[in-house]
């Protein structure tokens, strides 16, 4: 790398008008198995009624256990969004509810739900964490009813409940498609917001109920219910 920056020193020096004094070092590092630190740090997780852990821990006795790969899709429960998103889908999903699950990252969401026995539905723009979603649902022996590729402007029914778990801008960008997507009395569960954003995703669902709200580390869970 040094060899290759002092060919450019001159042009360097002259197009900024000062002297560039250059050096190396190399230090000897020892050899470590990062893969194996990065298991040692992803630690299961508590949520409610149910233990989330990794393929490499295993589940708890006595307690509804989620085995979920972290480092295939977003969502293991470890994020405030996801977390919260998933103690408000225990509050308020009742079995034989139909609920779809927009960005459904790693499906750990709709999981919960259609282990409460609701249909669950999902989709997500990323074709990849859609597949992810499938493999967990298979791997914890639990169904999908539909799952597409795309949003939800490609929803043909209206649920009783709708999560997305996503960013502002686009919870913002796709506000329209959501609230169609959800029957009269149906509840929407919001997550992915900082807090200083909240207001201006406020607007766009002015003419739903906000019936809850939870904020942890700056990050906002919204619930609401179409009047």
């Amino acid at each position: 790398v040094l060899d290759a920056l002092n060919i450019y020193k001159k042009e360097l020096e002259e197009m900024f008008g000062v002297k560039f004094v250059m050096s190396a070092k190399i230090n000897e590092k020892k050899n470590e198995d990062w893969i194996e630190s990065y298991k040692k740090s992803v630690e299961p997780v508590q949520i409610g009624n149910y233990y989330v852990y990794a393929p490499w821990h295993e589940p708890k006795e006595g307690v509804r256990s989620f085995c979920i790969e972290p480092s295939l899709a977003f969502g293991t429960g470890h994020h405030p969004t996801t977390k919260n998103a998933m103690l408000f889908v225990q509050k308020y999903v009742k079995s034989k509810d139909r609920l779809l699950d927009v960005g459904c990252g790693s499906g750990i969401l709709a999981l919960t739900a259609a282990d409460m026995g609701a249909t669950v539905d999902i989709c997500d723009s990323d074709g990849d964490a859609l597949e992810v979603a499938k493999s967990v649902f298979k791997v914890n022996s639990l169904a999908i009813n539909r799952g597409w590729t795309g949003s939800a402007d490609e929803a043909n029914f209206e649920y009783d409940i709708v999560l997305a778990n996503i960013i502002t801008d686009v919870l913002v960008a796709i506000s329209k498609d959501l609230k169609k997507a959800l029957k009269t009395g149906g509840k929407l569960i919001l997550s992915g917001i900082l807090e200083e954003h909240e207001e201006k995703l406020k607007r766009f669902y002015a003419n739903l109920k906000e019936i809850d709200r939870v904020c942890e580390a700056e990050w906002v869970t919204l619930v609401y219910e179409k009047i």
